[in-house]
């Protein structure tokens, strides 16, 4: 599940910075797990107990993310006459693989 969520974290690159923070915190959520599980499979107890324990921190800090966004959400779709929640859009910060290879092709033309 942590490369899966290491692949859907890639993929939210462009998107928001508060998408991206899901991701981020599933995946080392997911990781921290298979830490945790895999200590406590070799009996290394207190180690695997931490482990799990920042799973669970982990996991939080993405629900509260994943609920920040649907707040923000509803916010824009049902026009409440609050102001909007920031998202950070990426898409500005971070180019698109066209946009980067059109403006060196522009470059190397003049």
């Amino acid at each position: 599940m942590a490369l899966l969520s290491f692949i859907y974290l890639i993929g939210s690159l462009r998107t928001n910075i508060v998408f991206l923070l899901i991701f981020v915190v599933a995946t080392i959520g997911f990781s921290m797990a298979a830490a945790g599980f895999f200590s406590l499979a070799l009996a290394n107890n207190a180690y695997g107990e931490q482990m799990i324990i920042g799973t669970g921190a982990c996991f939080f800090a993405a629900a509260v993310f994943g609920w920040y966004l649907t707040l923000a959400a509803i916010i824009e779709i049902q026009e409440v006459p609050i102001p909007s929640l920031p998202l950070v859009d990426l898409s500005t910060k971070i180019k698109a693989k066209s946009l980067v290879r059109a403006a060196k092709d522009a470059k190397r033309s003049q």
